[in-house]
């Protein structure tokens, strides 16, 4: 397995240096700050530049499989001499592989974005534990930049350990000192809980505060808050179970019923229970739990 995703991984990088020699030099300009702060926040270990350059080189790959594509089947149906089926089909594969390019270049659009979001959940998910463990170390009388440098050896969620050895590397490897560390990650970071955070920490640096007792405070200020959205969380969910079981479950059976109250059973009656039974209420249910997922989310 390890040798197959090493495999992989060579794969990948080649094809980053290849599609960034072929096509880097025509969007160095597109490097903007705007591009340099979504990819370093994406921490997608890559360049504004050569991530379009990937795209561009696979919507290439794709277009001479298009024309593979066409040009294999124009030989194949040439043969029969059916012209009319002959535009169907290459009017077929133009839409299809059009779609594709079109889907590819959507979906690199909003990638970077999705990781950050993804990014953003997995910090704010875990958070309060890394307040405490911050606790632990300010409390032991600990630095700052010990604990950017221990946090890399505890089980915490990567990303936070991504943005803590940020501010380890600049401190060590590039000798700032930890203030302007901070300052220049928090430039980058995705979640507003830790940014706040960490600009709390570098302000009580500067001032010379009771940094065990902000992360304290910092800590206990997280717990209260999980614990009124958790509240929240439960009154939501308390309030979509009432919803869907009067109007998603208890009506649909209630119409079923009047309605075959009112009428003599019969066909029509027996298609109609039918559909309320296995295409109506399932339906309906498939859509509340869709709606409520998006509103307790």
């Amino acid at each position: 397995m390890k040798i197959l995703k090493l495999f992989f991984n060579k794969i990948i990088i080649y094809y980053k240096k290849k599609s960034y020699s072929i096509f880097g030099k025509y969007f160095l300009t597109f490097d903007s700050e705007k591009t340099k702060r979504i990819m370093k926040m994406s921490r997608l270990n890559v360049n504004f530049p050569m991530y379009i350059s990937c795209l561009s080189l696979l919507i290439l790959i794709f277009f001479i499989l298009y024309l593979t594509h066409s040009t294999l089947i124009l030989y194949l149906i040439n043969e029969m001499n059916d012209l009319k089926m002959l535009k169907i089909v290459l009017i077929s594969i133009f839409i299809f592989w059009f779609f594709i390019i079109i889907l590819t270049i959507f979906i690199f659009s909003i990638y970077p974005y999705l990781k950050i979001k993804e990014r953003e959940h997995k910090i704010d998910k875990n958070m309060s534990q890394f307040m405490h463990i911050m606790f632990i170390f300010t409390s032991a009388g600990t630095s700052i930049s010990e604990i950017m440098k221990n946090i890399q050896h505890i089980g915490i969620e990567d990303e936070i350990k991504s943005e803590c050895n940020n501010i380890y590397k600049e401190t060590e490897l590039f000798g700032t000192d930890i203030c302007t560390a901070i300052e220049n990650t928090r430039k980058t970071m995705c979640s507003e809980n830790l940014n706040s955070f960490f600009e709390g920490i570098e302000n009580i640096l500067i001032t010379g505060g009771d940094m065990p007792d902000y992360v304290k405070r910092s800590k206990e200020k997280k717990t209260e808050f999980i614990k009124i959205r958790n509240e929240q969380t439960n009154k939501k969910i308390d309030l979509f179970c009432e919803i869907f079981i009067l109007g998603f479950l208890a009506a649909p059976l209630f119409f079923l019923l009047m309605s075959l109250t009112i009428s003599a059973g019969g066909g029509s009656q027996l298609s109609l229970m039918k559909f309320v039974s296995y295409n109506l209420i399932p339906a309906l249910g498939i859509g509340f739990l869709v709606v409520s997922g998006l509103g307790i989310e």
